[in-house]
């Protein structure tokens, strides 16, 4: 919808995602950057059992859809 894929994991995604901030980053980044790979996804929002949820391990702000991350990628 509008460009922006809403993606829906379970709780067990958060509850067992052990990592740091850079940890959190490179899984959001993985997820977004995957996704934006098709043409008409310019936007990634996180959701887990259905709700906007602020965070996957307590690092990254999730309330807003994210863009694709150029940076994290190696060449």
């Amino acid at each position: 919808e509008d460009n922006i894929a809403y993606v829906d994991f379970s709780k067990d995604l958060p509850e067992n995602l052990n990592v740091g901030s850079s940890g959190e980053i490179l899984v959001l980044s993985a997820i977004v950057n995957t996704l934006t790979e098709f043409p008409e996804i310019e936007k990634v929002q996180i959701f887990i059992e259905g709700e906007k949820t602020e965070t996957l391990a307590g690092h990254v702000d999730l309330t807003e859809p994210f863009e694709r991350n150029e940076e994290i990628i190696k060449e």
